[in-house]
């Protein structure tokens, strides 16, 4: 009789065991050491590390698992890994929660993102997997090898399928020793061009100038920033402009605006006013319509 009941236990533990990886099947194929179903067969827990396998194909490494079968609900914990071979993108992570029914995952404390040559690295991720969109906040960094691009900012937006990328609050690029400083950042990958806006400074210490704008584009491609409204630049610690809408070619060193300009040269006191001006940088040589030239400005006598 006694043989009979254990017997009896032991197929209605089979049972439930049996019909909770079938369902997790249907979301999950989970491939791990240990595995221990609690709450009435509702909760899949993994251990000592394995696999999560979703039914789209996007495959999860973890040391733990803790999957909620009745809220659709992926936990996974200690050195997380996604492979989502269809989307191309490859995240980690200490902690992801995985929600399937949004299919939005979050994930916790050092996480990375590779996708494209482009590597994001943040505190944490929020990644909609149906809109191929990704927010990375706190400590961002965002690196594109393949055209030696840096950008550090607080928040960050990645619009995968435009590759498009938005960045919050105190945003730096760093490009082949042009570094630029803005509040925010809008950079398209495809285009390879960043307008940056709102307290702008884009600073070349090599060729010793400095850009001030609250709106500029850098077109890295052409090698040419324009600047939207008034700008102030700084050229090799020498001369002062301002002006609007300027255009500095980084090739062939030339700041030109067809707006009105002032120039100041802080070596001879002289001062340039000018309808439109041509600066070629190397030759220190200025060109422009309507030029009016004042010597030892600001001082007692000046000359016009």
């Amino acid at each position: 009789m006694i043989n009979k009941l254990l017997y009896i236990f032991l197929i209605l533990i089979l049972n439930i065991m049996t019909s909770s990886s079938i369902y997790a099947a249907e979301v999950f194929n989970f491939d791990v050491t240990e595995v221990e179903i609690i709450e009435e067969g509702n909760k899949f827990l993994g251990k000592n590390g394995g696999t999560a396998t979703s039914n789209d194909g996007t495959v999860i490494k973890a040391n733990n698992f803790e999957y909620d079968k009745l809220r659709n609900i992926l936990i996974a914990i200690g050195d997380v890994e996604i492979d989502d071979k269809k989307e191309n993108i490859i995240i980690t992570s200490q902690k992801v929660t995985y929600f399937k029914n949004k299919e939005f995952i979050f994930s916790e404390g050092q996480s990375q993102a590779i996708s494209e040559g482009i590597i994001i690295n943040a505190d944490n991720f929020e990644y909609n997997k149906i809109t191929n969109v990704m927010d990375a906040n706190g400590d961002v960094k965002i690196d594109n090898k393949s055209e030696n691009y840096l950008i550090y900012t607080n928040n960050a937006t990645y619009l995968k399928n435009e590759e498009l990328f938005l960045t919050k609050g105190q945003s730096q690029a760093i490009n082949e020793g042009i570094i630029i400083d803005a509040d925010n950042f809008e950079y398209n990958k495809i285009t390879n061009i960043i307008n940056a806006n709102g307290d702008v400074k884009i600073k070349d210490s090599i060729n010793d100038y400095l850009i001030l704008a609250n709106d500029a584009t850098y077109y890295k491609n052409l090698e040419k920033i324009i600047t939207n409204g008034d700008t102030e630049a700084f050229i090799q610690s020498r001369y002062i402009i301002n002006s609007k809408d300027v255009i500095y070619q980084h090739n062939l060193k030339t700041l030109t605006s067809n707006y009105k300009t002032k120039i100041k040269d802080q070596k001879s006191a002289r001062v340039y006013f000018a309808e439109k001006f041509n600066y070629f940088i190397n030759k220190e040589i200025i060109k422009g319509e309507e030029i009016l030239i004042i010597t030892n400005y600001n001082l007692p006598k000046s000359d016009k």
